[in-house]
């Protein structure tokens, strides 16, 4: 099999190689996300330059602003899970902590309007976080954690794929 180099999905809405894009576009990949000591999506988010991600005290009210738009950032940068829109339609912005950073196989980040291609929120870039697909037979793992202070935790991973349908299924519950 031939390896036919890095794919960019999001930035054209057809996949093209990262090289003939006009954007400006930044893919990290799950190589990327193993090797960071980030433990949720924003966390990855924050080593992105030109990406600044500011939160009150949790993952939970991170807002992602692109291209400095302050306090409207959150309404004009669009999130993307496997290419459906994510942002809220009261515009309180993605919440991103509902995305378990174990379950993303990349993440792709366009600076610059999108609004063309995306619609409204799309004005400061746009984030598509592309999730894992399942491969192979059907196989699973399982894990827990304890910890001081009574801190717990668990999560379960189930994948696999069977005539021509994928599928993938990740959950985590962490008690602090």
């Amino acid at each position: 099999m031939e390896d036919l180099g890095e794919i960019v999905v999001t930035a054209t809405r057809i996949g093209q190689a990262d090289y003939k894009i006009a954007g400006n576009v930044t893919v990290i990949t799950s190589e990327d996300i193993e090797s960071s000591n980030a433990t949720n999506v924003p966390d990855i988010l924050k080593e992105v330059l030109g990406v600044n991600v500011t939160d009150n005290s949790s993952s939970k009210t991170s807002k992602l602003d692109i291209r400095g738009f302050g306090e409207t950032a959150v309404s004009n940068v669009l999130f993307l899970v496997n290419d459906r829109k994510t942002n809220s339609i009261d515009m309180s912005g993605a919440d991103l902590s509902q995305i378990p950073l174990e379950s993303v196989e990349r993440i792709e980040i366009i600076r610059g309007a999108g609004s063309v291609l995306y619609g409204d929120n799309a004005v400061g870039g746009v984030v598509n976080i592309i999730t894992k697909k399942g491969k192979g037979d059907l196989s699973g793992k399982a894990g827990y954690q304890y910890g001081s202070y009574e801190k717990q935790g668990g999560n379960v991973e189930v994948s696999g794929e069977e005539k021509g349908l994928s599928y993938y299924l990740y959950s985590k519950y962490f008690d602090e």
